[in-house]
């Protein structure tokens, strides 16, 4: 029944839009608008170009001939009004709600940052009380790696081991003499060739 009010309501009032057209509107708050077009009608008020610009004009700003000639109707209004103030009232709560659910989520991650914090100091507190480890041992083996490799590091494996010659011996005599060549002994030392009895 309401949305037939109303749209008899808008079905009037168009018809009187070429009414205003061209027309000067002195408003009830004291704003003269000349030359008004109406470019929208609401349930509300109308939406108007004119020479200086385009606004809304509430229809209780309106004077009561213009009223008539939209077709104004008291109830028709005071319910528009109230459902445009419940639909209002729905978006701020809708917006509230939000907002809270922002700053709920913000608080919930400054909390978990915290608590990593705490569980990072915790952990470092834990790793400085315990005893350094024991590094005398494993100095000592460094040590004895780091001679052997530098030991190992002197020689020169690309030349040939040194060998002492064996001296020169002389072709067997029909004499008494054995003639010996040189040796090594069992402790490394080198003992040169030489004559022996037979």
């Amino acid at each position: 029944m309401f949305v037939r009010k109303f749209m008899l309501v808008i079905v009037a009032a168009m018809s009187f839009a070429t009414i205003l057209h061209g027309r000067d509107i002195l408003t009830r708050s004291g704003d003269l608008l000349k030359d008004v077009s109406v470019t929208k009608i609401e349930q509300t008020g109308i939406r108007i170009s004119h020479r200086d610009g385009a606004r809304f004009v509430d229809f209780k700003d309106l004077p009561a001939d213009i009223q008539k000639e939209f077709g104004f109707n008291e109830q028709l209004y005071a319910a528009a009004v109230a459902a445009t103030t419940d639909r209002e009232a729905l978006l701020a709560v809708q917006r509230r709600a939000t907002v809270a659910a922002i700053e709920s989520q913000r608080l919930a991650d400054i909390e978990s940052a915290a608590e990593q914090a705490r569980q990072l100091a915790a952990a470092k507190a834990a790793l400085a009380s315990q005893p350094p480890p024991d590094t005398s041992i494993a100095q000592r083996n460094y040590g004895a790696r780091s001679y052997a490799a530098r030991d190992s590091a002197a020689r020169d494996y690309t030349q040939p081991r040194y060998v002492a010659p064996p001296a020169y011996v002389p072709p067997p005599s029909s004499s008494g003499t054995v003639q010996v060549r040189g040796y090594f002994r069992k402790n490394g030392t080198y003992v040169s060739g030489y004559t022996r009895r037979k």
